[in-house]
């Protein structure tokens, strides 16, 4: 299993994946939320 660690560009802290959008099998846009609220 693939596992993606996002950084929040804004604080450095965890970020976590809210949207996925396919363009591809392989490309993807993410949409990503800070988890230091």
């Amino acid at each position: 299993m693939r596992v993606l660690k996002i950084e929040c560009p804004e604080c450095g802290s965890k970020a976590v994946i809210r949207k996925t959008n396919r363009k591809h099998r392989q490309i993807a846009d993410i949409y990503c939320a800070c988890s230091d609220v």
